[in-house]
């Protein structure tokens, strides 16, 4: 069967015997959709390469280009010089004022709500905090509430939500049901009834996953570094969890737990983990390992991750022996545990984010030192390690993302500007 260019998908296909111009529509949003994900991934082109790059025509591309205009995605940007002779070129530019999107977290000691355009641009943000011991329904229900007003607010300025993304510091099954979050205390927690039972707009689709993974698909679209075709991202904040990126796709497993690095068993460590054992590579990265090791005396201030290891960054700064001494001990766990996964998976990239992005000058060398100790072949088997240039908030950026795929999908749900 032949195949639309611009998406290796067939060309035509019988939808449940309807006639041919359902296929052509399908054809239609699906062309449109290789558009805008070209402007969305690639930033300003000029219709000449939008045509080269999908292999559609230049009328075709013209169409297109008019089509998403009218919905609001797509303007028309200043002209530059014809590199030979002929007319300037005009650039085109992804115009992401006309959808919004929400993004929602939840970690350890607060709720965080983002509202941002197509565009990625900011447009509110709100949280609160949570306790230790609040219950699931609690927790959900301010999360609800700040996603219900970010959405009214949205609304009242003339924007429409698309979709609503949900990054949680748990272990996720396949239906987005919480099975096990140590660092939040939750055990078998249904996800999807809390969100139904409490969001006002029951219409905007939902995308629920842990935070690793959303911190790795906000890695694979928003790194300013070289395209890589395997990635594994190491998120760790009061736990540590990890999103493997390979050949476009997200995998998450039978069960959907892959990435659970943090409850690899560790011979000779004893201390105790969240989730009840002993010896967790968790227990020994985790915020609370870093603070009980370089500050011990923060352990009971409530804090953010974030906020722990700046103050001990501050610390550090200051030339403050425990707190380097402390500093080197985590990252010497961090390197063991990210020479496991290159020993184990051999990806391009092993990429470190959440806490210990804010300590890179003290962590990284040791962590590359001891991950080439304790890597079985040289030079790491051509993985390369960094820190994370998305900082503590890429599960945030993420579940943006995945909300963003149900309009790079389907231009056409955007209806055309009145």
């Amino acid at each position: 069967m032949p195949t639309n260019p611009a998406t290796g998908r067939p060309a035509a296909e019988t939808l449940g015997g309807r006639s041919s111009s359902v296929n052509l529509d399908l054809m239609r949003r699906q062309n449109m959709s290789a558009v805008l994900r070209q402007l969305y991934d690639h930033g300003p082109t000029s219709r000449g390469r939008l045509a080269a790059v999908t292999g559609l025509t230049k009328p075709v591309i013209a169409r297109l280009v008019a089509d998403l205009a009218e919905r609001g995605l797509v303007r028309a940007g200043t002209s530059v010089p014809a590199s030979g002779p002929g007319r300037p070129t005009t650039m085109l530019h992804l115009d992401g004022s006309a959808v919004a999107l929400v993004a929602a977290q939840i970690t350890t000691g607060r709720v965080q709500v983002r509202v941002s355009d197509l565009g990625r641009t900011e447009l509110s943000a709100r949280e609160h905090p949570i306790g230790p011991d609040d219950p699931p329904e609690e927790v959900f229900k301010h999360l609800c509430r700040l996603v219900n007003e970010a959405c009214r607010s949205t609304r009242a300025r003339g924007r429409t939500v698309y979709a609503v993304g949900v990054a949680l510091a748990a272990i996720i099954d396949h239906g987005g049901r919480v099975v096990s979050s140590p660092s939040l205390g939750w055990q078998d927690v249904d996800t999807t009834g809390l969100l139904s039972e409490h969001l006002e707009d029951g219409s905007v689709p939902v995308f629920v996953d842990n935070v690793a993974r959303m911190a790795t698909l906000a890695e694979s679209r928003l790194d300013p570094g070289p395209a890589s075709d395997s990635t594994v991202r190491l998120e760790i904040t009061t736990g540590i969890g990890a999103g493997l990126f390979m050949n476009g796709l997200l995998p998450r497993g039978v069960g959907g737990f892959l990435g659970a690095i943090g409850h690899i068993p560790l011979a000779g460590a004893t201390q105790r983990c969240l989730c009840g054992r002993r010896g967790c590579l968790e227990a020994l990265v985790g915020i609370h390992a870093l603070l009980r090791a370089a500050a011990p005396d923060l352990l009971d201030a409530v804090r953010s991750p974030r906020e722990s290891a700046l103050a001990v960054a501050g610390r550090a700064q200051a030339g403050d022996p425990r707190a380097l001494r402390g500093i080197r001990d985590t990252a010497r766990w961090i390197g063991l545990g990210s020479s496991v996964v290159i020993n184990f998976l051999n990806p391009e990239r092993v990429v470190i984010g959440g806490y210990p992005t804010l300590l890179s000058p003290y962590m990284l060398p040791v962590i590359e030192a001891e991950v080439d100790r304790r890597v079985v072949v040289p030079g790491l088997g051509g993985t390369s390690v960094s820190m994370s240039a998305l900082g503590t908030e890429a599960a945030l950026l993420g579940a943006a993302e995945a909300g963003a795929q149900r309009v790079l999908d389907d231009p056409g749900i955007v209806p055309p500007s009145a």
